[in-house]
C-alpha cells in the first residue's frame, strides 16, 4: 500500500521595503502618507523605485504594468536571487545601493528586520493582508506581532512512501533490541548503521518472517542491458534502496 504525505513547506516568499539609509527599521507612519482619494500611500517627490528578482519575466510584466499606472515614477530592475538579497542588502543598503521592493524567503525576516533593513507595514495593510491570505502564509512574515512582509507564495509538496517496508523493518536482524518505533531512530543515533539494514534486506529478501508482509519491487529502478532479466541479487538491490528512500523520510512520518 502506498501512501501520500501532503506538508505545508516553509518555502514562503515574502515581499519587503527597506529604508536603505536609515540604521533602525522604518516604520510607515514616520515616512508615507496617505492619499485617501486615491486611496494610496503618496509618493516622494523625484520618487525612484528598485525591484530585485530573479525572475526576468516577472519583472518585465512588473515594469509594464508599473510603467502604465505611474508614468511618473521610475522602476528598475536587477536580477538578484532571493538567497542572496539579504547579504547584499546588508552591504548596499546603508550606502543607499539596496533594493526597495525583492523577494526573500520567510527565513530571512527576523535577521533582516534586526538588520534594519525592513519596514513594519501599517495597521491598515496588515488588516487587509490577513483578511485576504491563509493564516499559514501570514504567521511566517510576523516579528514580535509587526508584520515586515507580505507573502508571495505558497508550494505543497506530496511524498509518496511504501507502507510494507515500514511494517517490516522491526524484523530485520541486527545486533539490538528492536520496536517498531526505535529502528530508525538507532539508526539516526548511529547505534545501528544503515548498511547493516540494507545488508539484512539483501539477505532476506522480499519476505520477512513474523510481518505477513511481502514487500513488492520496483523493477522499474533496475536497469538491466540488453535483454536479461534481472536476478535475485538485482532485486535485492533495487529492495534495499527501498528501504534507503523510507529511511530517508522518517522525518515525515513521525
Amino acid at each position: 500500500m502506498k501512501k501520500v504525505i501532503v506538508s505545508l513547506l516553509a518555502l514562503i516568499m515574502v515581499f519587503s521595503m527597506t529604508g536603505c539609509k536609515k540604521k533602525v527599521t522604518a516604520t510607515f507612519a514616520e515616512d508615507l502618507k496617505w492619499d485617501e482619494e486615491k486611496q494610496e500611500y503618496a509618493f516622494e517627490k523625484n520618487a525612484k523605485l528598485k525591484l530585485w528578482t530573479d525572475n526576468d519575466e516577472f519583472a518585465a510584466k512588473v515594469l509594464e504594468l508599473w510603467n502604465a499606472k505611474y508614468p511618473d515614477v521610475e522602476l528598475t530592475y536587477d536580477n538578484v536571487g532571493s538567497t542572496d538579497i539579504a547579504e547584499k542588502m546588508k552591504l548596499d543598503g546603508p550606502a543607499g545601493l539596496g533594493a526597495d521592493v525583492f523577494y526573500i524567503p520567510h527565513n530571512s525576516i527576523v535577521d533582516m528586520r534586526e538588520s534594519g533593513l525592513l519596514f513594519q507595514l501599517s495597521e491598515k495593510d496588515e488588516a487587509y493582508i490577513k483578511s485576504t491570505m491563509q493564516d499559514s502564509a501570514t504567521a511566517v512574515t510576523l516579528f514580535e506581532d509587526n508584520m515586515y512582509a507580505i507573502p508571495s507564495s505558497v508550494e505543497n509538496v506530496a511524498f509518496l512512501y511504501n507502507k510494507q517496508i515500514l511494517e517490516a523493518l522491526p524484523t530485520l536482524p541486527t545486533v539490538l533490541p528492536l520496536t517498531a518505533t526505535n529502528l530508525l531512530e538507532q539508526v539516526e543515533n548511529e547505534e545501528i548503521y544503515l548498511e547493516e539494514l540494507l545488508a539484512g534486506v539483501a539477505a532476506w529478501g522480499n519476505n520477512f518472517a513474523g510481518t505477513g508482509a511481502t514487500i513488492p519491487y520496483l523493477e522499474e529502478r533496475f536497469e538491466s542491458e540488453g535483454e536479461e532479466q534481472a536476478v535475485a541479487e538485482d532485486k535485492h538491490t533495487i529492495l534495499a534502496w527501498q528501504l534507503y528512500d523510507a529511511y530517508h523520510n522518517y522525518f515525515l512520518l513521525t
